[in-house]
């Protein structure tokens, strides 16, 4: 058996019960969730860029004691003038990203 380590985080019961039930329709467990977010900033950094999380109404960088590069200053400006695409779940998100949307935008 692989050697494993406790991670212990302090968060409202409201929102552990609501996370759980997300998490259980997508068929996975608090610990896959939370291994799968670890591996994927210990990927971000090894790969030199900014870990990004997004979170409705946070976006969080964890940005290993430098700041954001040029593109996602521009990104964030973007964003704050109003431009770029918005989705308000994941589900649309998911949708868009399948669809040729955006594909079909460039070779225009």
């Amino acid at each position: 058996m692989t050697e494993t380590e406790t991670v212990t985080v302090r968060i409202s019961p409201e929102l552990k019960r609501e996370a759980e039930k997300v998490l259980a329709k997508l068929k996975l467990t608090p610990e896959v969730a939370i291994a799968d977010f670890y591996q994927h900033v210990v990927e971000e950094y090894e790969a030199g860029g900014d870990a990004w999380l997004e979170i409705p109404h946070v976006t969080c960088c964890l940005a290993f004691g430098k700041g954001p590069n040029a593109e996602s200053i521009a990104a964030m400006k973007e964003i704050d003038e109003g431009g770029g695409i918005r989705h308000s779940s994941v589900a649309e998100l998911r949708a868009y990203l399948e669809s040729d949307t955006e594909e079909d935008a460039v070779d225009e």
